[in-house]
């Protein structure tokens, strides 16, 4: 009884409800949710076993998220690797700004300066360590790596996190293993 109550509270505690007229749907995620909350039981209790503080364990809903997080972006691949389909279109856009850019600056109108962007945060580890898709790319701005902190212009396509390799160091191996 303890069980199945237990269950049955954590079900409704961040209850997937989809309304449907089609029953199949509801017990598709019904089954998810249960999957879900059967894994972070076993997910509790491993941590039991390990000794973890309960400050540093998964609530139920960041669990939830992990995982809908890491299901998401497994083995996806970037969208600079994804080949096009059909006839490639005509870039108007960049004949329209440059004409635009032209006229502002003749009406002595002056553009605001950028806002310096928010801190960057590392991907889920899941994704990270999925060997699928990390490919190098060249970035204009140079911003610190990641690892070893020194300037560079490399960027990982998938995570978006500036990584360095020379010849004494490779931290975009180190950062993906």
């Amino acid at each position: 009884m303890g069980g199945v109550d237990l269950f049955d509270m954590l079900m409704s505690l961040y209850r997937i409800d989809h309304r449907s007229k089609k029953w199949y749907r509801r017990i598709f995620y019904w089954s998810i949710h249960l999957g879900i909350v059967n894994g972070w039981l076993i997910y509790r209790r491993h941590c039991d076993m390990k000794a973890t503080p309960a400050k540093e364990q998964l609530s139920l809903i960041q669990f939830t998220a992990a995982v809908s997080e890491s299901l998401i972006s497994e083995k996806k691949v970037p969208s600079q690797l994804v080949r096009k389909r059909g006839r490639p279109s005509v870039q108007s856009t960049e004949l329209c700004t440059d004409n635009s850019a032209a006229e502002s600056s003749a009406n002595g109108v002056t553009e605001q300066p950028k806002k310096r962007a928010s801190a960057q945060h590392d991907p889920s580890e899941v994704i990270r360590k999925d060997t699928t898709g990390h490919l190098p790319e060249h970035a204009e701005p140079k911003q610190r790596c990641r690892v070893c902190h020194s300037y560079v212009r490399m960027k990982c396509v998938k995570c978006k996190v500036y990584l360095c390799v020379t010849k004494d160091r490779n931290c975009y191996i180190e950062y993906h293993m």
